[in-house]
This record gives C-alpha cells, sequence and structure tokens, in this order.
C-alpha cells in the first residue's frame, strides 16, 4: 500500500492548548490522514491504524486511543484498532557524534510543557564529550505508518 508513512506534522509544535485539547489535535490530525490513505487506496473499512509517536508530542496513548474511538464515529476507521510505536527522544552530538538519549522526557509533565514552548527546549550536554551543541535526531515523529483493512 503506498504512499506511507504520511508526515502528521511535527510533534513539538502540535500543542493547542489544555492535555485533551492537545490529544485531540493529534486525532484529527490522524484521521484525516487516514481517512485520505484509505480512500486512495480503496480500503472501504480500515481494521488497524499505526502510529509512530516521539516522545516529543507529549501524548498519553491511551487518550489517543479513546479520542481516535470517539472521533472516527462514523467513517471507515469506525471498527479500527489503533497501534501506537513510541519514539524516544534520541541526540546527536555535533562535536563527537555521540547518540543518546534525553532522559528528562520520560517525565511525562516535562514533555507536557515542553510541546507547549519547544523555543525553550535546551538539549542536555553529551554524556561522552560534554559538549552543548546536541541536535535531535529522532523524537519529534507523528507518521500514519500503515493501515490494514478492505
Amino acid at each position: 500500500m503506498e504512499p506511507l508513512p504520511y508526515k502528521l506534522g511535527r510533534a513539538s509544535s502540535a500543542a493547542t492548548g489544555e492535555t485533551n485539547m492537545h490529544e485531540l489535535a493529534i486525532v484529527q490530525k490522524i484521521v484525516n490522514a487516514a481517512n485520505k490513505a484509505a480512500e486512495e487506496n480503496g480500503i472501504k473499512s480500515v481494521a488497524v491504524l499505526r502510529l509512530r509517536l516521539g516522545q516529543m508530542a507529549a501524548a498519553h496513548p491511551e487518550q489517543l486511543r479513546f479520542g481516535f474511538a470517539t472521533y472516527a464515529k462514523g467513517s471507515r476507521l469506525e471498527n479500527a484498532s489503533l497501534e501506537i510505536e513510541g519514539v524516544k527522544v534520541v541526540l546527536k552530538c555535533s562535536k563527537c557524534n555521540h547518540e543518546f538519549h534525553d532522559e528528562r522526557f520520560d517525565d511525562h509533565d516535562f514533555a507536557h510543557e515542553l510541546a507547549h514552548a519547544p523555543l525553550t527546549y535546551i538539549p542536555t550536554p553529551c554524556p561522552k564529550c560534554r559538549a552543548e551543541n546536541a541536535t535531535v535526531i529522532h523524537g519529534r515523529e507523528l507518521e500514519l505508518i500503515g493501515l490494514e483493512g478492505e
């Protein structure tokens, strides 16, 4: 099935308000992209929808599933299950090329606050060389990566 993945946006800039509104904005993007992909591929009823979601989205999978079930009613996605592949925030040091996980994103509150103010993010220093010029290489994903149906 082509074309997937659909890039749904940058997770760090997806926030629109309170937690529920944040997840709702993401769910709306998911449902719109999935309906379009299903239509383009002749799928009348989607059984499984797969999503790649980076930690920078600061979205609770349970809230996404609940919002998805509600928002998909009456569409070709109504009976679909939502599978979510989580992606950790990984940084790459510009000095020594070491790749490492920013563990602060394991705290959902940190990720949520940053989702509302992405320009305030200061990457942690490289644990190998202590340089402070790392860039994010993973963790911003918000992608529809697969659909199954008939």
